[in-house]
């Protein structure tokens, strides 16, 4: 590398300032696809240059109202209406725009007058209310809202990111979304992003089960929990090696429900729910490697694990499904006790037959079915999954059953996506 330039100033009260220009590093990329997340699983990156950081509640005694680089501004602080920790999911967003889409929302060289006026642009008009605090939205906006000069036509950021052509456009899309609301109130928290689809897209959780759902409590609620309870039986074997082994019985821990009505939303509000004994999950480009081909419990198995046609994120969708439909009508759809070689045949009677091409693509499909896809063997009546729900007499019995039909698609390109799911009417009415 080459010697650094080095400069030397003078100030006022005679001290001497030596300045040294900073030079990147050349960094060697890793071996392979770097475009494959695989490519950079050793990668560790940090956040660095965190000296004009501040704690959330001393915001108002830091030294300065415009922060942030004027391209990663967020409309809060452009019109000087307050800031605080949603400045830093706006920040956020642009980055990530720019690092996906290798170019930045607001050109980087952008003065700080015009900040606010290419987020119009981009975003659409600020919100009056946002306006209306903004002690220097005066500089930028009329009473109106409008802008005080004529701007052009607007350029969404959807379009750019549809026209890109990902796979995961839309996902991409919400996620940003969340992030950029020029509205800094109405901005996702950090735990609201980390759980979004388009950064867990990726992930497969092949043994979701009920029994894997678990209340999230604390240490003190444990400790008083298990007060009075017998002690945990215990036995020791000799592993290979001569290593001794211990072995708990495990027991159930009683809880207590909460107070008031069970069956309504806001005695739940405050309870946690956590997903547990994800050992077997692992990254949907590397299912092709999992140790076993035969994922799920049986009852809870994908059509495609069954006939052996491949899987990845839409068996998720149908284990969640199946789960869905087992706590809110008390029962299973499949038996929990049935044999593997007979979960493809039941679902038949549950589901319908088999899409052709699903069988085509299953390398297990001739030990179940003909090739016209008829079942080898005779079976009983269909049993419609979805007249017991609306026979269950629920007020939204009909919404229930159309979540659960775009979960449980025989076909897995055709189940819904999380996101999808987490927008229907059935978990917002």
């Amino acid at each position: 590398m080459s010697e650094p330039d080095v400069s030397t100033d003078t100030l006022p009260n005679g001290m001497h300032i030596t300045r040294t220009e900073t030079n990147p590093i050349p960094y060697p990329l890793p071996e392979g696809d770097i475009n494959s997340s695989a490519a950079w699983k050793d990668a560790k990156v940090q956040l660095a240059d965190l000296g004009v950081s501040c704690w959330g509640d001393k915001i108002s005694e830091y030294p300065i109202e415009l922060i942030q680089s004027p391209a990663l501004r967020a409309p809060e602080v452009c019109v000087g209406a307050g800031w605080g920790k949603p400045a830093d999911i706006w920040s956020l967003g642009c980055m990530i725009y720019e690092l996906v889409m290798g170019q930045p929302i607001i050109p980087a060289n952008s003065e700080d007058h015009t900040v606010p006026l290419l987020h119009v642009v981009r975003f659409g008009d600020y919100p009056r209310g946002l306006v209306k605090q903004g002690k220097y939205s005066d500089l930028f906006f009329n009473e109106d809202g409008s802008a005080k000069i004529e701007l052009p036509a607007q350029k969404p950021l959807s379009d750019s990111i549809r026209r890109r052509g990902s796979p995961d456009a839309e996902l991409f899309i919400d996620f940003l979304q969340l992030m950029l609301r020029l509205d800094p109130a109405e901005r996702a928290s950090c735990s609201q992003l980390l759980a979004h689809e388009w950064l867990n897209s990726e992930l497969v959780l092949p043994d979701v089960k009920p029994n894997n759902i678990m209340f999230d409590i604390d240490s003190d609620q444990v400790m008083h929990l298990i007060q009075g309870m017998p002690d945990i039986e215990a036995s020791t074997d000799i592993g290979r090696g001569g290593f001794t082994i211990t072995r708990y019985e495990s027991c159930s821990i009683p809880f207590y429900l909460p107070k008031g009505d069970v069956n309504s939303a806001a005695t739940w509000k405050d309870t946690k729910i956590k997903l547990a004994d994800v050992g077997v999950s692992c990254w949907g480009d590397k299912t092709s490697e999992h140790f076993t081909d035969l994922i799920q419990s049986p009852a809870l198995r994908a059509p495609e694990v069954c006939v052996g046609a491949g899987w990845g994120k839409p068996a998720d969708i149908w284990n969640l499904g199946c789960i869905i439909y087992e706590l809110v009508m008390g029962r299973p759809i499949i038996p929990a006790d049935l044999m593997d070689d007979m979960v493809p045949l039941v679902q038949v009677v549950r589901f319908g037959n088999h899409p052709s091409d699903l069988l085509k693509r299953g390398k297990h499909s001739d030990v179940f079915f003909n090739k016209d896809g008829s079942a080898k063997v005779p079976l009983p009546d269909p049993m419609p999954l979805y007249e017991p729900i609306l026979k269950n007499g629920s007020r939204n019995a009909e919404l229930l059953a159309d979540s659960l039909q775009l979960m449980l698609k025989l076909e897995p390109a055709e189940r819904a996506s999380c996101s999808q799911l987490l927008a229907h009417e059935w978990l917002n009415s």
